[in-house]
């Protein structure tokens, strides 16, 4: 939003070109992965079978959370906030590091 704004279809294919190059390096890593064929095999599926509840809830939330960080910028500038009140609430950072980061006095209590 802030180099490219929020509107057209250029966001989105710079984003999708990022992407791409980001999976470059995980195919120079592909061939230093560590061997584990010495040990016992054992498929994901075992691990749904075993706790179903577990998996389902990090499901779940890894879902809320791409969901949330995804659209809560669409809906602050469809809601006529400004560009930037739309970059500050996707701001995932805690306000209380940002301000000690900025060297701010944080209220205590």
């Amino acid at each position: 939003i802030v180099f490219l704004g929020a509107e057209g279809n250029l966001p989105f294919l710079i984003a999708a070109i990022a992407i791409v190059f980001a999976t470059i390096p995980l195919r120079w890593a592909r061939d230093s992965a560590p061997d584990f064929s010495g040990g016992k095999a054992s498929h994901v599926l075992r691990f749904v079978l075993l706790a179903p509840t577990l998996v389902a809830a990090s499901a779940l939330m890894a879902f809320d959370e791409a969901a949330l960080i995804t659209l809560l910028p669409v809906y602050a500038l469809r809601n006529g906030l400004t560009d930037s009140t739309a970059r500050s609430n996707a701001d995932t950072e805690c306000p209380a590091e940002r301000n000690a980061a900025a060297g701010a006095a944080t209220p205590s209590g």
